[in-house]
């Protein structure tokens, strides 16, 4: 009996003994990111987007790649010059490049990275630096790009994390007659003074600045608006958002437009028959210029666009 119990001791020990080896306490954890934005949600790339993502690699830096996918093949160039080991650059009929941010030294200043990653606990990159160049030299409405940031340890840990950065395009301004300036017009219900704009971030400024050297017309016309600093004796400044006076005035066309309206069909016709009504004389100008702004901060000025009446003054 004590045989028995003196070799179930030893068995007993044995697996005791097995069941520690190679025991390393606890796991080291994997990689992680973070940023000071939400990496979930698709960036609108504006001005102060941020790109920074800081990694922390509690297991040290083994591999860190970053794989661009743009919209189309337009692109392909462009993301080219940003790497710098050929085979990770796009090749024809792909639309995606791979960042070695280990081994590359022009992906690593493509995307202001740590230059020392391997080995590292922590290391950071700017996507935004990427974005910047390829929307530089003009970006689609709607196109996105999707960085697949890929971090894995000296313990063998992968960590993977999507970024996805979406560029909405600038407001644009098109004069509908698109004529040689200034237009003639010799009847005052006859002038016409039709725009569109396109501003996919949604509507935030519109201006209208009407000048001329009819100065009946113009203190009229400056009588009439609401804001202060608007007001001048030859360049009055219609505020189709701000001033209740400009916006009654041209009428409904520009109800409801700040922040809402994406794109708008203004007619200015107005404008040019009260020029006539208020003393235009034969050959008078008049001039319009269009400040536009976005819910993004980004601002256009028009063309200057011109008209002149060729008719008989109104008695």
């Amino acid at each position: 009996m004590k045989r028995i119990l003196s070799m179930l001791a030893i068995a007993a020990t044995v697996v005791f003994l097995s069941g520690c080896k190679g025991d390393k306490g606890p796991s080291i954890a994997a990689p992680s990111f973070n940023a000071n934005f939400d990496m979930n949600a698709v960036q609108d790339i504006k001005e102060g987007v941020d790109g920074v993502i800081n990694i922390t690699a509690l297991g040290k830096v083994s591999e860190l790649t970053v794989t661009l996918t743009y919209p189309d093949e337009t692109y392909q160039k462009l993301v080219a010059q940003l790497i710098g080991i050929p085979a990770n650059q796009p090749v024809k009929g792909q639309k995606s490049g791979t960042f070695d941010l280990i081994n590359d030294a022009t992906a690593i200043r493509s995307l202001a990275a740590t230059t020392r990653a391997h080995g590292a606990n922590s290391c950071t990159m700017n996507l935004m630096k990427a974005v910047e160049h390829l929307v530089a030299t003009g970006a689609s409405n709607n196109d996105q790009f999707k960085f697949a940031i890929k971090c894995v340890d000296q313990e063998g840990q992968t960590s993977s994390k999507t970024v996805t950065y979406k560029w909405t395009a600038v407001p644009t301004f098109t004069w509908v007659e698109q004529k040689a300036t200034p237009v003639e017009y010799k009847e005052a219900s006859k002038g016409t003074a039709n725009f569109k704009v396109f501003a996919p971030a949604g509507i935030k400024v519109f201006k209208v600045k009407v000048t001329s050297n009819v100065t009946s017309f113009s203190n009229w016309l400056n009588s009439n608006i609401k804001i202060t600093g608007n007001q001048s004796n030859t360049a009055p400044v219609l505020d189709l958002i701000e001033d209740s006076y400009a916006k009654n005035y041209i009428g409904s066309s520009v109800n409801d437009l700040a922040g809402k309206k994406t794109e708008v069909k203004l007619d200015l016709s107005k404008i040019l028959s009260d020029f006539v009504v208020r003393g235009a004389e034969t050959g008078s100008e008049i001039t319009m210029n269009f400040t536009i702004g976005d819910e993004f901060g980004r601002t256009i000025e028009s063309q200057t666009v011109s008209y002149k009446y060729t008719g008989e003054p109104e008695k």
